[in-house]
């Protein structure tokens, strides 16, 4: 009897793809900089701490050929690294709000 071939397949997690950009955000009171921004996920560096897993709160200030817009967003702190002195955060970007 011969037999098949057995077939496995490894299934990829697949992360959207990352923008490096430098822009203003706002986590309460505390002002920083976004380094890279995706569709489901940013990160930025600012100087105030955050704990891995809290939710966070954070407005993005952009220029637009339009005008000025924020971005109120809601997240989960995924990544916290120290820099220099600065704190790097990854968070996901789970709700967005645009405001004029």
């Amino acid at each position: 009897m011969k037999s098949k071939p057995i077939r496995t397949s490894v299934r990829k997690k697949t992360r959207a793809v990352r923008h490096p950009v430098s822009f203003p955000i706002s986590v309460g009171f505390s002002k920083g900089i976004v380094k890279d921004i995706s569709t489901t996920g940013i990160y930025f560096e600012i100087d105030q701490s955050q704990s891995v897993g809290s939710d966070i709160d954070f407005v993005l200030d952009l220029d637009t050929p339009g005008g000025p817009i924020q971005i109120q967003c809601h997240g989960t702190v995924i990544r916290i690294e120290e820099i220099s002195g600065r704190i790097g955060i990854g968070a996901t970007i789970n709700e967005t709000i645009f405001k004029n």
